[in-house]
């Protein structure tokens, strides 16, 4: 190879790096990589004080829980949609809600049985309860259909 060779085969590789990296540049001046894109978080919002607004709003939030909502009992995978009831459940220790779904048939000590397996609490022994205005506390031995609306929130505590 002479050095003219060389020389012209240098020149095309710088006029291809040129190329290739004036093309990235148009790439990125168009389509921005994802990293470079700010996520804003999601706002909290607030649920309605009117009683018609509220029951839309449930409404709402029991539609978006079914989708994300694992079974509590993981042997029962295939109930129908109307015996599901959804609720979102925490042990009292712990900041982290998880969303579960129970059959609407089952008592509520074996359903407090199947969260306490899910959620690992501390304290034994335990007692759900119903968060809301005033905090109830569930009885074992009536289903717990009875006892809790779709998209209520439970927790785990320990029992006096």
């Amino acid at each position: 190879m002479s050095s003219a060779d060389t020389a012209s085969a240098a020149g095309v590789a710088t006029s291809q790096s040129s190329r290739q990296s004036e093309a990235q540049a148009l790439l990125a001046k168009y389509f921005p990589s994802t990293g470079a894109r700010r996520s804003t978080p999601n706002a909290v919002k607030k649920p309605p004080t009117d009683p018609v607004k509220l029951a839309q709003y449930r409404k709402i939030e029991a539609m978006k829980m079914r989708h994300k909502a694992q079974p509590v009992d993981p042997r029962d995978t295939n109930a129908p949609l109307s015996e599901r009831l959804h609720v979102y459940a925490r042990a009292s220790e712990q900041t982290d809600t998880k969303i579960f779904w129970v059959r609407k048939t089952m008592g509520t000590g074996r359903a407090l049985d199947c969260f306490a397996s899910q959620l690992q609490p501390t304290a034994v022994p335990q007692q759900l309860v119903l968060d809301g205005d005033v905090s109830t506390v569930l009885r074992n031995d009536v289903p717990i259909g009875s006892q809790v609306e779709d998209a209520s929130t439970l927790f785990i505590s320990p029992r006096p």
